[in-house]
């Protein structure tokens, strides 16, 4: 997947305090690898 394609929500940096978005691997020899770190599934409404 390009990262184009993904939603604009999802195509930010990835910050710790949002909790979602892509980041780069630091790894040496994978600069080009990309993780996209979605955001927590919707809680469970309790009736």
């Amino acid at each position: 997947m390009k990262r184009e394609e993904l939603t604009v929500r999802l195509r930010a940096p990835y910050d710790p305090r949002r909790g979602f978005g892509v980041a780069e691997t630091p790894e040496a020899g994978y600069e080009n690898i990309w993780f996209v770190v979605p955001p927590p599934p919707p809680r469970a409404r309790k009736h």
